[in-house]
């Protein structure tokens, strides 16, 4: 389970602290990663981001998932997993099923309007693995 609130933290001139301009903007935003291990020497590493829009006029949020290890093992090629989203904040809640694998794989949220105005808002992921 992953979690983030996404706003804008006052840290100084870092531009990547600006999560909730960085979203607005239609860039990508690291949600976080959850580690499965698979065998007593193969760890996957699935990692999440939030992005507004997969092409530049789409306004539907979205967070993309997918196995962000550089290798895998011969045996390994996609993770069967059961994933549930939830914003509080907007009162949004979705699962899907789906086959995870190293390219991305969006999961359609809601439309990215519902959380304009928001000064925050929160990102909440769990994930269930089939190995």
């Amino acid at each position: 389970t992953i979690g983030r609130v996404i706003k804008n933290y006052d840290n100084g001139d870092d531009p990547n602290s600006n999560l909730l301009e960085m979203f607005s903007k239609g860039k990508r935003v690291t949600l976080g990663t959850v580690e499965f291990t698979i065998n007593k020497h193969t760890k996957l590493t699935l990692l999440f981001k939030l992005k507004k829009g997969v092409s530049a006029k789409d306004t539907t949020a979205v967070i993309t998932v997918m196995i962000s290890n550089k290798t895998l093992p011969d045996d390994v090629k996609k993770l069967k997993c059961h994933i549930g989203v939830f914003c509080p904040e907007i009162n949004f809640w979705n699962t899907s099923n789906l086959n995870v694998s190293k390219t991305p794989y969006a999961i359609p949220l809601c439309n990215a309007s519902e959380m304009n105005g928001l000064d925050s808002f929160e990102w909440k992921v769990f994930v269930k693995a089939k190995f």
